[in-house]
């Protein structure tokens, strides 16, 4: 059976028509940021399944991870050592304009490490920092922190540019 993972919120484009030499897959966010006013505050990597890598953007609040489609799942890792709700990132800002990550296990059948370690028995949240490693299932994810504030990252106010990508693929 091949896995299928899905990656939310990336949809790939249909295929460009491609310049000699080259034979990279676009791939475009179409969902999400503008339309559901999400703050990205995160993202989970990944190079267990293919070696060319895969992402999942994390949002500030509830990101269930899991491998069932009918579960809520916002990341979804379709492989047979995830289970249907398998972990949990909550992503909240602080008072003080700090933002707190934490890990949890739901009660997976084959647990969650954090760094090497198994914190599923605690079935409690375990603090995450960047560049903290999480395996779940087979999966083996790295977790990158992008608090915009402590980044120093905001909108440009005198932004006026449109999206960088100029082909129509609505009509393909």
């Amino acid at each position: 059976m091949k896995d299928k993972t899905i990656i939310p919120k990336v949809n790939p484009l249909p295929p460009k028509p491609k310049k000699e030499g080259t034979d990279i897959p676009i791939f475009h966010s179409v969902e999400g940021h503008k339309e559901s006013k999400k703050i990205l505050a995160g993202m989970l990597v990944s190079f267990s399944k293919d070696g060319f890598g895969e992402y999942w953007p994390l949002y500030l609040g509830s990101n269930q991870i899991g491998s069932s489609t009918s579960q809520g799942n916002h990341i979804l890792l379709a492989e047979r050592s995830v289970s249907a709700v398998h972990a949990h990132i909550g992503i909240r800002r602080l008072n003080d304009g700090s933002i707190v990550y934490e890990l949890m296990d739901k009660g997976s059948s084959t647990g969650t490490l954090l760094n090497g370690k198994d914190h599923s028995v605690y079935n409690n949240y375990m603090k995450l920092v960047n560049t903290d490693q999480i395996n779940i299932g087979r999966y083996h994810l790295v977790f990158i922190a992008l608090d915009n504030k402590e980044l120093g990252l905001q909108m440009n106010k005198d932004f006026k540019g449109g999206s960088a990508i100029t082909e129509d693929y609505t009509a393909q």
